[in-house]
C-alpha cells in the first residue's frame, strides 16, 4: 500500500528548499555515479528528441546531450527554469500533465525522475501524457521513491508521529508525495498504456559512498548539501 507523505512546506516551498543549496555542477558530477547512467546508455535512443519532465536544474539533460543524445528539460517553477537557462541548459517551463507544446508522437524518449509521485490525484495524468507525446516504440523511464521495508517499518511511522505532533501544535501540513511499492508503480505505468521492459533501482553505484534513499529521508542532509 502506498504511503502518503506530508510535509510542512507546500510544493513551491519544498522545491525551493530542495534546490537552494544544490548546483548544476554538483548534480552533474553525480550522474556518472548513478545506476541510471548505465540504464540510460543501454536503453535511450541516440536518434530523436528526449524530454526530461521535471528536470530541476537540468543535470541529466546536460549529461544526455554530452553522451550522444538530444535532450531538453521541462520544469514547472520559473525560478529553477531561469537558473538552468542562465547555466546554458535548455529547460522550458511547463506542466508535465499538459505537454501542449509537444505534438503527439514527437518524442523518441521521455524521462521523469522522482516527479510523478508528487500529484495528489495520482500519477495517471502525467503517465498518459507521456504516452501521448512518445512516438511508437518510444522509451519512457519513470522513477519514484520506493516504499522499502526500512521506510515502511521505521521511517514512515516515525514521520507520521512527528507530523501528527506538528498538526496538534497548529502547524499546517501539505501533501508531498506518494511512496509506491514496486508493484504499485508497475501497475500505474501499465494502466497508462505502457509495456514494462525493465524494473531496477536508482541508486549510487557501489563504492560511491552515498545513498539516495537516505538523502531523501533525512532533511538535515538536504539542508547541508551533503550525502551519505
Amino acid at each position: 500500500m502506498s504511503y502518503k507523505l506530508y510535509t510542512i512546506r507546500d510544493h513551491s516551498g519544498q522545491d525551493q528548499h530542495q534546490w537552494q543549496n544544490r548546483s548544476l555542477d554538483d548534480e552533474l558530477a553525480m550522474c556518472d555515479e548513478r545506476t541510471l547512467a548505465d540504464i540510460f546508455e543501454a536503453h535511450l535512443p541516440r536518434e530523436g528528441l528526449i524530454l526530461e519532465a521535471g528536470c530541476g536544474l537540468g543535470a541529466w539533460v546536460k549529461w544526455l546531450n554530452g553522451h550522444g543524445r538530444s535532450a531538453i528539460g521541462l520544469d514547472r517553477y520559473a525560478d529553477i527554469v531561469r537558473r538552468a537557462r542562465e547555466l546554458g541548459v535548455d529547460v522550458r517551463q511547463g506542466d508535465i500533465t499538459d505537454l501542449r507544446e509537444f505534438e503527439t508522437g514527437s518524442l523518441a524518449a521521455y524521462v521523469s525522475l522522482g516527479v510523478i509521485e508528487h500529484f495528489e490525484q495520482g500519477p495517471a495524468p502525467a503517465i498518459r501524457e507521456a504516452l501521448r507525446v512518445l512516438r511508437p516504440g518510444g522509451i519512457a523511464v519513470f522513477t519514484t521513491p520506493a516504499a522499502t521495508a526500512l521506510r515502511t517499518l521505521i521511517v514512515h511511522p516515525l514521520r507520521s508521529v512527528v507530523l501528527a505532533a506538528l498538526r496538534a501544535a497548529g502547524r499546517k501540513t501539505f501533501f508531498g508525495e506518494y511512496r509506491f511499492t514496486r508493484d504499485e508503480l508497475v501497475g500505474h505505468v501499465r494502466s497508462g498504456g505502457f509495456e514494462i521492459l525493465r524494473t531496477d533501482v536508482d541508486e549510487m553505484k557501489s563504492g560511491a559512498g552515498r545513498h539516495i534513499g537516505l538523502f531523501a529521508d533525512f532533511p538535515v542532509l538536504r539542508a547541508s548539501g551533503g550525502h551519505f
